[in-house]
Order: structure tokens, then C-alpha cells, then sequence
């Protein structure tokens, strides 16, 4: 039984009394309630919007969803007593009612210890509850107030509008307007739990659904094979065709995952920007290596390769053994649709092979790529690069020992600017002194200086029989 005496005051409040719009009083028993304003006393909980930063592929920090791997979260209450602190601990219990306004929501599962405790001498406090992650698609609700009583209740209530909080959960997801059923299927509250859970992202982030189908129904199955006894009640459809690969039919024919695997195998390149036309010839010729695939390319016309020019005896100190995907290469990469093939015997492979090694590199850039030939071509000694033509402003004329000497100021190891980026990036200008004051440091210069740090990058045109650099 709560007893109060009642003192109305008009002049001054009691010192014990927190809130002003309260008369003061005094008590029997000190009261307990909520430290927090009426309209802050409930929260609305979405598990599916949970989220973590981790890095993303980049190694950026970014947010990754939980999904069902966030079982159950934790609400921190803080509380206040009107009325006096003690210098013992004590004692007092939580327990759950329905939310009135909502009394038709199933029940919360909030975890109550079976006793909490107010620290000696504090009016205010704070204690931790867990709440458990309802079912995908679940809304539910509950009311958490003090279990005041029996004979051991040691608080009385406190004001009515702070004895209840309410809090709110539910694991409800949104169908995104990215929504693709030809890729995910029909959409589900459980299904798209998977998908989040899965990718770590929110379904509306998603690029590309067709990238995300094999690895969802990989992801599937291995989850129906750890839990045989409940298994997932959906599927996805079998179908990870990229939507632009009906654009490129013409060079890649009819999809199936296999061929996926062999294309990616081969050239590492997966997207609509890849030069399809320029990998055709080489992807056509590599199926027919393999007459037991269950795919094929349109492009037959690699067979025009097939024998080996009469020219290319008189040339393979540069080029190297001959093969097919070589000679592909050549044709699509270098020339971009000059035929060379019938005019091999008068064209300049010697003073050309180093911007041919140069466009090998660049072709084979994708790390997952797997060359198709042995990077066997040799650079006669005493040729400049192709490149040196455009440089030649700061650089002056080319010899091996002006090589040897930028070698050992700009990096003999690490020679990126002399095999692929010096080329492409017009920035001797931040080089040239540097290379000026390493010569004039020089007791016994082996090549006659002309570095000209008032040079500039000049293009020296084409018709070179080298084609346009489309870097």
C-alpha cells in the first residue's frame, strides 16, 4: 500500500523533489522511475537497418548491414528517485507489460535479470536490458515497467508518465525498387533477410543483380547444407547473365556460366566496357582448343592465323615463337584493323618491338587476366622506346648509357616508368632536374649532356604503321 502525506507549499518546493510542475511531498517509501522526458519514453526498433563500419573492398571504411547475424541488442535505461539516496544498495525488479497503444502486437522478447540494483548514494542510475531480434518480417512490442510488488519492494512509483517505457522492435524489410525477380525471384521478408545478411549491404545499395546471383545461390545452398533440419523455404532463379551481354551477342554468343568462368579465366575483364570485338578472335580460338566445352563464340575467323607467315623466320629474334593467340594479338591490339598480316615482311618490327612489349603489358593489366603467349619479345640494343619521341624535348637523343644513368637515378628495380606509364604521363618536366643535378654530379658522364628542363612534350605524329595508343 503507497501512503503519501501531502504538505501543499506556497512559497518553496522541497529540496528532495526533481520535477517543478510536481507539488512536493513527503514519503514513506522513495519512488522510481524513468529519467527521461514523457514523449522520450519509447523507442522504435528496426533490426534489418543495423549496422557496423567495416572496410570495403577498397579498404575504406563503410557500413556493413548485420542482417540475422545481429541475434539481439541492448537498451540502456538510465533511472532516477524522487526522493533521498541511501548509503546501501538497493534492490528492485523490472517486468514487461503490452504496450496499451498497441495491444495487439505479439509480446517482446526483452531478457530481464531477475533483480536489478540502484547504487548507494546516487539519485540517478542506469541499467542494461537485452531485446532479442524477432523473425524477418515480425513487429513486436513491449511495455517495461517496475515490479513493485510483495513485501520486499523497497521503491515505490514514481511520476505515472515515466513508468512505463515502450519499446518497439521489429525485423522488417522494404522491397527496394531495384528489385530484379528475372535474378532474385519472388521477394520475401526471409529472402531478403538472406540477401542482407549475406552482402552486408541494404538491397537498394546493389548495383548489379546479375553479379550477385551465383554467389546468392552458392551462399544457399551451403546454408540448407549446414542446416538440413531447417533449411531455407526459398530459392533464387538460376540466371547471373549480365544485363549487357545482349548488347555483345555478336561477339560473345549465347551465355552460360561456363563460359563465364572460361572469360574470366582468360581475360579477367567482366563488364559492359569491356572491348568485347578485341577479345573475340583470341576467345573463339581457345574454345576450339577445348572440344568438350559446352559453349561456343561466333568468331571463327581466327583461323586465318592458323599458319605461320614466311616473314616471321626473318623476324623472330624480336617477336619470338609464333602462335596464334601471338599473331591475334598483333592483329587486334597494335594495329586496331590495319591488316599487317600481308605486309609483315617490309614493316619495322625491330624498331617497333619495344612498343609492342609496351601494349602487352598494358593488354594483360588485369591482375586476374591470364596471358594467352610467353612475353618473349626482345628489344634490339641501342633502341629507344617508342615514347622517346614524345619525351625527346627534355630528354634529348637516346643512347644506352643515358638509359643505364635515368635507370640508376629513377629506379633500375621499379621500372614502371620506363615500360608502361612514360608513355602515357607527360611529367619529365618534374623528373628533369632532378635527373640534371644527378649528371652534374657526375665525375666521368659516359653520354654527352643535352637534358633540357625548358623542353616540352611533343607528339611527333603518326603514320608510323603503330596505330593510335588508345591507353
Amino acid at each position: 500500500m503507497r501512503k503519501y502525506i501531502y504538505i501543499v507549499l506556497s512559497v518553496f518546493l522541497l529540496a528532495a523533489c526533481e520535477k517543478e510542475n510536481v507539488l512536493e511531498y513527503q514519503l514513506t517509501e522513495d519512488c522510481i522511475q524513468f529519467a527521461y522526458e514523457a514523449e522520450d519514453m519509447e523507442l522504435e526498433y528496426n533490426f534489418a537497418e543495423q549496422t557496423y563500419m567495416g572496410l570495403d573492398d577498397y579498404g575504406y571504411p563503410t557500413p556493413k548491414y548485420y542482417g540475422d547475424s545481429l541475434l539481439c541488442d541492448t537498451l540502456e535505461l538510465p533511472l532516477s528517485i524522487i526522493g533521498w539516496e541511501s548509503e546501501e544498495a538497493r534492490e528492485f525488479k523490472l517486468k514487461l507489460v503490452p504496450v496499451v497503444e498497441l495491444d495487439t502486437l505479439p509480446l517482446a522478447e526483452v531478457v530481464l535479470d531477475p533483480s536489478y540494483t540502484f547504487q548507494a548514494n546516487e539519485r540517478r542510475d542506469t541499467i542494461l536490458v537485452i531485446f532479442m531480434r524477432p523473425e524477418a518480417g515480425e513487429r513486436v512490442a513491449a511495455g517495461i515497467t517496475f515490479d513493485l510488488e510483495g513485501e520486499d519492494a523497497v521503491f515505490d512509483e514514481g511520476a505515472e508518465e515515466q513508468s512505463v517505457y515502450n519499446l518497439i522492435v521489429e525485423n522488417v524489410y522494404e522491397r527496394s525498387s531495384n528489385w530484379d525477380e528475372s535474378y532474385l525471384g519472388e521477394f520475401s521478408q526471409a529472402k531478403a533477410a538472406f540477401i542482407v545478411t549475406t552482402l552486408q549491404t541494404s538491397l537498394s545499395e546493389v548495383y548489379d543483380w546479375s553479379a550477385e546471383n551465383k554467389p546468392l545461390r552458392d551462399a544457399l545452398e551451403a546454408y540448407n547444407a549446414e542446416h538440413p533440419d531447417a533449411p531455407k523455404d526459398f530459392t533464387f532463379p538460376v540466371n547471373a547473365k549480365p544485363g549487357w551481354w545482349d548488347n555483345n551477342t555478336q561477339w560473345l554468343g549465347e551465355y552460360s556460366e561456363d563460359k563465364e568462368a572460361f572469360i574470366k579465366e582468360k581475360v579477367g575483364a567482366w563488364d559492359q566496357w569491356t572491348n568485347w570485338e578485341q577479345y573475340s578472335l583470341v576467345l573463339g580460338y581457345y574454345y576450339d582448343q577445348d572440344p568438350d566445352a559446352e559453349y561456343s563464340f561466333p568468331r571463327a575467323d581466327f583461323r586465318s592465323f592458323e599458319e605461320e607467315p614466311e616473314w616471321w623466320a626473318a623476324n623472330q629474334p624480336w617477336l619470338g615463337a609464333f602462335s596464334i593467340p601471338k599473331a591475334i594479338f598483333f592483329e587486334q591490339s597494335i594495329f586496331y584493323g590495319t591488316s599487317i598480316w600481308n605486309d609483315g615482311a617490309t614493316y619495322d618490327w625491330a624498331g617497333n618491338i619495344s612498343y609492342i612489349k609496351e601494349r602487352y603489358q598494358y593488354y594483360f593489366y588485369n591482375p586476374q587476366a591470364q596471358p594467352w603467349f610467353e612475353d618473349d619479345f626482345v628489344v634490339p640494343a641501342g633502341t629507344a622506346p617508342s615514347w622517346w619521341a614524345y619525351a625527346s624535348g627534355y630528354l634529348g637523343a637516346y643512347s644506352e648509357a643515358k638509359k643505364t644513368f635515368m635507370e640508376s637515378v629513377l629506379g633500375k628495380d621499379n621500372k614502371e616508368w620506363w615500360e608502361k606509364d612514360a608513355p602515357y604521363v607527360k611529367n619529365w618536366s618534374e623528373y628533369i632536374n632532378d635527373l640534371i643535378d644527378a649528371y652534374k654530379s657526375l665525375k666521368e658522364p659516359e653520354f654527352e649532356y643535352d637534358f633540357d628542363p625548358n623542353g616540352k612534350w611533343e607528339d611527333p605524329g603518326k603514320g608510323d604503321g603503330k596505330g593510335d595508343d588508345k591507353k
